[in-house]
């Protein structure tokens, strides 16, 4: 099935479009792209009123009305495509000129050394041609601006152009051992139980982002000493956790626990650095990544036999100190079994829908809202951690989990990258059509 391209009834005259071309892989005009298109410049009027006002979003076209000082009121078209924006005008603009009203409106819109982004109004073949409208989109258009909104019944829709990860298939590691059959004795030597915090944030989080790490606590033991109704402190320096007794297999967690802060802080630069800075974090932020994982296999298996593990959502690293809160402390089980990510490739008529799930043994489950770095959980238990097999994994979770697990792709635009990119996901994953 082929979009039918989408031409707005109302606009005249439909063939005098002045081309200004994007930024490379994105939505964003800037003001240094709009002046070298242009001899005018608001700096050589600067007490000119400029009124705008949004009139329409049909067919692609956001149609503006635009007044220039005392004078009248003149239209103003503009449709964006995957690498240009194209404009026109009532009056004057042709493929070869830009006229006043064209300029001063893209310049409304323009932020001095960002650009404006104009991805808010790319929806290529997402209008019907002959009625305009479109029953993916609920568009608002009052006194606060304009919204472009899409419908709560349909996923987040790909569209020509947009970013999409490129999965490798990665050497697979041993499958984890298989959990000991007794969970190692507790150690009643010691005042207070020792337990293992899984803390974790968002690594997408400017503010305090960290890398997942393993720290010791200490707990309140209940009467009995088989389980804990309380948290007494974190244990993260060598002089916090002297005193205590640990069998051998916590002296193994302790020191992988050591390993994991060190590694923990992602490295981030203040505003300004260069590109060539922001380069070298990221590669060496992604080394460190590695790492973490390596350390993190290594973990698992032990951790299996202890007691006592609880998950938190940290916040930030800062939140890793002093006595652990009840109600943020969350009781947790790691699984050594692996599980396999999976794909359904759904025809919903017009649209093709690409959702993620995962199998472990011969269930399928669909992903928790949020996992944890590195690992995978369900709905039906959420507390219950499966470590992920590989980065690429990771990665792929990571995106997916982005649009809750579904991407919806108009069957216009599914031959090109986006085929590429399920025949990619399919050479490594099982997919489902």
């Amino acid at each position: 099935m082929r979009c039918q391209l989408a031409k707005n009834p109302v606009f005249r005259p439909q063939d005098e479009w002045y081309t200004l071309p994007l930024e490379n892989g994105s939505r964003i005009l800037t003001l240094q792209t709009l002046n070298t298109h242009s001899d005018f410049r608001f700096s050589e009027r600067p007490y000119l009123v400029i009124r705008k006002r949004t009139i329409s979003f049909h067919n692609e076209v956001l149609t503006l009305g635009i007044r220039l000082g005392d004078e009248e009121e003149e239209r103003v078209y503009i449709r964006v495509f995957e690498q240009e924006l194209h404009i026109s005008c009532s009056v004057d603009t042709h493929p070869a000129y830009l006229s006043r009203y064209a300029y001063f409106a893209l310049y409304t819109f323009s932020w001095p050394g960002r650009g404006f982004n104009f991805d808010k109004y790319y929806w290529p073949n997402f209008f019907d041609p002959i009625t305009g409208k479109s029953k993916y989109l609920t568009i608002i258009i009052d006194r606060a601006g304009t919204d472009i909104i899409r419908k709560a019944k349909y996923p987040f829709f790909y569209k020509p152009g947009y970013p999409l990860i490129c999965p490798v298939k990665e050497k697979e590691y041993a499958a984890l051992p298989a959990p000991v059959p007794q969970l190692e004795m507790l150690n009643h030597m010691n005042a207070f139980a020792i337990g293992y915090c899984f803390a974790d944030t968002q690594l997408g989080s400017f503010h305090s982002p960290h890398f997942p790490l393993l720290v010791r606590y200490t707990g309140v033991f209940k009467e009995k000493g088989t389980a804990i109704r309380g948290f007494n402190e974190f244990l993260i320096t060598d002089h916090q956790g002297q005193g205590y007794n640990y069998t051998p297999l916590q002296e193994n967690l302790n020191l992988l626990a050591e390993e994991m802060q060190l590694l923990a802080p992602i490295k981030l630069r203040e505003y300004g650095c260069t590109d060539k800075e922001k380069l070298a974090d990221q590669q060496e932020n992604g080394r460190t990544l590695k790492l973490v994982y390596a350390l993190w296999r290594k973990a698992v298996p032990l951790l299996q036999t202890q007691p006592f593990t609880h998950f938190l959502f940290t916040y930030g690293l800062r939140n890793v100190k002093g006595k652990p809160r009840k109600h943020d402390m969350k009781a947790c089980t790691f699984s050594s079994e692996r599980p396999r990510l999976c794909f359904l490739l759904i025809n919903k008529g017009a649209y093709y829908e690409l959702e993620l799930r995962f199998k472990v043994g011969r269930k399928m489950y669909v992903p928790n809202a949020s996992n944890p770095t590195f690992f995978i959980h369900s709905n039906k238990e959420p507390y219950r951690f499966y470590l992920l097999a590989s980065i690429t994994d990771y990665h792929v979770l990571a995106f997916f989990e982005k649009h809750n697990y579904k991407i919806a792709v108009l069957k216009c635009h599914y031959d090109g990258d986006f085929k590429l990119f399920t025949d990619r996901l399919a050479a490594i994953y099982e997919l489902k059509s």
